[in-house]
């Protein structure tokens, strides 16, 4: 991602306004915290209570009033901390991230970032800034047919509108988008409009910290932990309800691919009556709206893979097609982390105890309960069985479902994700 065009400096006055109004209103927030929904409330327009206004007055006018949860949001995001979505709301996932941002740092995991804390994590700092649209933007701009024999027909997926692109391009909902210009129409900008976005980094420079990666199936989330053993990104993750027991193991990266192609088999698709209908495979090219996203990395034979996703909005939970679904703008981040033969363990669940203890984190088994009632165990599925196939770079040709397939370790090395 290129950067963004910085924001207009305010005046002295309202720089001092806009600072004495955020004291009092992460204040109010630290001595009366948002309690939870009982459902998962990142999209629930209910999940914090209205602020006093002096939290109000942060805001321009027409935004979220909830305008600090936001900036908790942004700083975990640009830390790699991901909440999910950008949306000023105080809901379980962004609960649970700033949980995992305390225990990475050796804080107590109460989910309420202190005044320390919020400063350690510089909460606050430039949280938004400027973009004016290119013809690059619109350029991105595309139709995505619903049926599988249009979309292999196309040379690639692409966004469907601008307001999908800057919302996946800023990790923010839509709505919040919106409320953040609300003198804009998402729905009819053009080349040369500016908007108000949050300042995140969605192609960090790549450093492959990463030693290990954990990911807790019935948590629904991925941890990255470096050589120390420290947690340096959390992001959470959607998987496959199909097999998922069979997922339950000890991996390692193989491969990686940018834009890759994805091979759809009807054979996956049993509930699709167009599916059974083709009765024969097609090659689905890339793009954001491929099925398995902007980025794939490669975890063995069989098509098991961590990838991204057309459908950020249903990140966190079980999904009944994929392996390890990240929203694009975290897988992209994750393969600037992880390099190939970094390790996956893959559990039922993961607890990490503090910063300072460098020993496993705590597991459990599976409880396929708590799943899609999948009690099938990893000795009953052959490896050449694929819950998904393997996607494919281009000009590159494997077939995931021989007993003798060898993936290509070379496929989109990390060196090409820099």
């Amino acid at each position: 991602m290129q950067g963004f065009p910085p924001a207009t400096a305010p005046c002295a006055l309202e720089l001092l306004r806009r600072t004495l109004a955020w004291t009092a209103g992460c204040a109010l927030i630290a001595l009366f915290p948002p309690k939870l929904d009982a459902q998962d409330s990142d999209t629930d327009p209910g999940a914090l209570p209205a602020p006093a206004p002096a939290v109000q007055s942060v805001a321009q006018p027409g935004i979220f009033s909830a305008i600090p949860v936001a900036w908790w949001q942004i700083a975990l995001d640009r830390n790699h901390f991901s909440p999910g979505f950008i949306d000023g709301k105080y809901g379980r996932k962004t609960a649970e991230c700033v949980r995992q941002w305390q225990i990475s740092k050796g804080y107590p995991a109460t989910g309420i970032l202190t005044p320390e804390q919020r400063t350690a994590l510089e909460v606050g700092v430039e949280p938004f800034t400027d973009y004016q649209l290119s013809a690059d933007d619109f350029d991105q701009i595309g139709v995505v047919p619903t049926s599988w024999e249009k979309k292999a027909a196309q040379a690639s997926l692409p966004y469907q509108s601008v307001e999908e692109l800057l919302s996946e391009k800023f990790h923010c909902t839509p709505a919040f988008l919106q409320a953040l210009n609300p003198g804009q129409s998402l729905g009819n900008l053009e080349i040369g409009d500016t908007l108000r976005v949050p300042r995140v980094n969605s192609r960090p420079k790549a450093t492959f910290d990463a030693a290990e990666i954990w990911i807790g199936m019935e948590q629904f989330a991925l941890w990255v932990l470096n050589q120390e053993r420290h947690i340096i990104a959390y992001f959470p993750v959607s998987i496959g309800r199909k097999d998922n027991a069979r997922l339950i193991s000890d991996w390692k990266i193989i491969n990686h691919a940018d834009l890759p192609s994805y091979t759809f088999d009807p054979i996956n698709y049993p509930e699709s009556p167009e599916a059974q209908s083709l009765g024969r495979r097609l090659l689905i090219p890339p793009g954001p709206n491929s099925p398995v996203g902007v980025y794939w990395m490669g975890l063995g034979q069989g098509g098991i893979g961590i990838h991204g996703t057309p459908s950020p909005e249903t990140i966190g939970s079980a999904e009944s097609h994929g392996c390890f679904r990240l929203q694009n703008w975290n897988i992209s981040k994750l393969a600037r982390l992880a390099a190939n033969d970094v390790p996956v363990y893959v559990r039922s669940r993961v607890t990490f105890k503090s910063a300072n203890d460098s020993s496993d984190p705590d597991t459990e088994p599976l409880d396929a309960t708590k799943e899609s009632g999948q009690t099938k165990s990893l000795s009953d599925t052959s490896p050449a069985e694929s819950t998904e196939p393997t996607p494919q770079a281009p000009n590159q040709e494997i077939d995931p479902y021989a007993s003798d397939a060898t993936p290509n370790p070379s496929i989109g090395a990390p060196s090409q994700a820099q």
